[in-house]
């Protein structure tokens, strides 16, 4: 059965990305703020020692990890000459006591600890620019961030092990504002309230309902010589690397027994030569239910325009989904929120057949 509404989006809608599998938008960044300086040597500064020969080193401004295999002294800074650029930057460190040289790779790209928010990359400085220093502030957000690397498995996304709803037979707006408040709640954001609060704009019951100020209700105030809370620190990389990917994602059931994984993205604007380009939003969801299987679904909001894609796993929830989809399109447009283009996939049973 064809689908009622046969446009299609203005740009190509780019499927759900796992978010254990995206290629690090910090590595590439990385990679071209060093494009112009490819062999010349740049200024590395050691910011923390993670552990058996691993390093938490500042490289052109941003935190990164690195295997020295002669060690290195925290706060000393490193000359290092960049002689490749991919699969991944690759340094050369100078000789060695037999005359050979030590060349070493970042593992890992953090979050910028002393960027401003929203700033671009810095350009490395040359070794004989005069060296950055840091600020104290800046090396324990340094600290804090290698404590969140030397995890086995960094967080990525916002999870919660509790469902939402106790079943699904809330009504969207209800599923909806649920979702909102389990992630302001989150403590994904929560400077920005705390300084909604101190302004007047919010209320203490809501800040005493994020882990940060649980934590500390619960601790007390921490000695600064303290080590790092492992979980606090893996949501300070989290908050960091939300703000600089303009990316949130968000992991749990929205009702027992449905597994859930929803990220919304501020995407580049087409045409942003023009004097006020339009907002556009990409919204990814994956569910996986018992009976329908496996659905992708991405909706971009270009302005006032919403587009629809949905890739089903399973050829029935297919067919099922294509024959709802006039009441969708009459269901957003009741909503005030009309469709611009649905685009319902084949399974990839039916893309085997």
């Amino acid at each position: 059965m064809p689908v009622p509404l046969d446009l299609r989006p203005v740009s190509p809608v780019a499927p759900l990305r796992g978010s254990d599998s995206l290629t690090d938008p910090r590595q590439e960044a990385f990679q071209r703020a060093l494009a112009p300086l490819l062999g010349k040597t740049v200024q590395g500064e050691v910011l923390a020692r993670l552990g058996a020969n691993q390093y938490l080193v500042s490289i052109a401004g941003t935190p990164t990890r690195v295997a020295l295999p002669g060690g290195a002294d925290v706060g000393a800074g490193l000359p290092l000459t960049l002689v490749a650029l991919t699969p991944r930057p690759t340094f050369d460190i100078g000789a060695g006591a037999a005359g050979t040289r030590t060349l070493i790779q970042p593992e890992a790209v953090l979050a910028r600890a002393v960027a401003a928010p929203g700033a671009p990359l810095a350009p490395p400085a040359a070794a004989d620019s005069n060296p950055a220093h840091l600020s104290e502030t800046a090396r324990v957000l340094g600290g804090v961030l290698a404590s969140a690397l030397a995890a086995p498995s960094p967080q990525r996304a916002i999870v919660r092990a509790a469902p939402l709803l106790a079943s699904a037979d809330a009504e969207g707006a209800h599923i909806a504002a649920t979702l909102r408040d389990a992630i302001a709640t989150s403590g994904l954001f929560y400077e920005s309230h705390v300084a909604e609060w101190a302004a007047g704009q919010r209320p203490l019951a809501d800040l005493l309902r994020e882990p940060q100020m649980q934590s500390a209700m619960a601790a007390g105030v921490a000695e600064k010589t303290a080590a790092p809370d492992p979980a606090a620190a893996q949501l300070i990389n989290l908050q960091l690397t939300t703000q600089e990917q303009a990316r949130l994602v968000w992991q749990g059931q929205p009702w027992p027994g449905v597994q859930m994984e929803w990220e919304l993205e501020k995407q580049d604007t087409p045409g942003a030569a023009q004097e006020a380009p339009e907002p556009v939003w990409r919204s990814g969801l994956r569910l996986r239910f018992a009976q329908l299987g496996e659905i992708d679904a991405t909706v971009v909001l270009c302005g006032t325009r919403l587009h629809i894609q949905m890739q089903p796993a399973i050829s029935a929830t297919a067919a099922l989904l294509r024959g709802r989809a006039e009441a969708l399109e009459s269901a957003l447009g009741a909503s005030g929120n009309p469709l611009s283009s649905l685009d319902i996939g084949r399974s990839c049973r039916e893309q085997d057949d």
